[in-house]
């Protein structure tokens, strides 16, 4: 189960973006083979485990200084 706390925008988010890979996929002659859904499945199971848990309370604490 993940609890969600929403929380204003940092003032260091890209509210928008006009981002264009389309060079580098020209001059990588790669595209993404991962799609979102298994994306975030991935990230999700990786937080789950036991030594990232116990780092992740750190992480978050030494983002949310930077506001």
């Amino acid at each position: 189960k993940i609890d969600l706390i929403e929380k204003s925008i940092h003032r260091n988010d890209v509210n928008k973006t006009m981002a264009d890979t389309s060079k580098l996929r020209k001059l990588t002659k790669q595209s993404p083979e991962i799609s979102i859904d298994r994306g975030l499945r991935d990230t999700i199971e990786w937080a789950a485990d036991k030594e990232i848990i116990d780092k992740l309370p750190r992480w978050i604490a030494s983002v949310s200084d930077a506001s």
